[in-house]
């Protein structure tokens, strides 16, 4: 019931105070008058009469239980899918983690590899080598 009171209370504000607006501004003499605003004014306060039913009839107490329902559904499907995209990622990171791992591994294996064929060259091949 708050719900649908509120509604028509927007409602009716929007439509009827720009006519409350122009009422004024004509009678304090602030403005010149504006044949056309006015007309604008009383077109739109006409336009109350018109959304007063779609108000009624979209807000039953029917539709909004039905909004109701289907806003929980959406909001549990939505998420499930989220904490499974979620799961997918993170599971993507550990094997991305442990890949990264297993290739830090095998370089600290070829940089003691490397090391330890570096430690027992002999001077004189290394000089050999720069000289090729």
């Amino acid at each position: 019931l708050m719900v649908f009171l509120s509604a028509i209370l927007i409602v009716f504000g929007i439509c009827y105070s720009p006519l409350m607006i122009r009422v004024v501004l004509n009678q304090s003499k602030w403005t010149q008058l504006c044949e056309s605003c006015d007309l604008l004014a009383i077109r739109l306060a006409s336009f109350n009469q018109i959304l007063d039913p779609w108000v009624y009839i979209l807000l039953r107490r029917e539709n909004i239980i039905c909004f109701v329902k289907r806003t929980k559904r959406f909001k549990s499907t939505f998420l499930q899918r989220l904490s499974g995209i979620h799961s997918y990622g993170s599971e993507r990171i550990a094997i991305i983690r442990h890949s990264l791992r297993h290739r830090k591994s095998q370089s600290k294996d070829v940089d003691d590899n490397l090391a330890e064929v570096n430690a027992n060259i002999m001077p004189d091949d290394i000089n050999d080598a720069q000289q090729i």
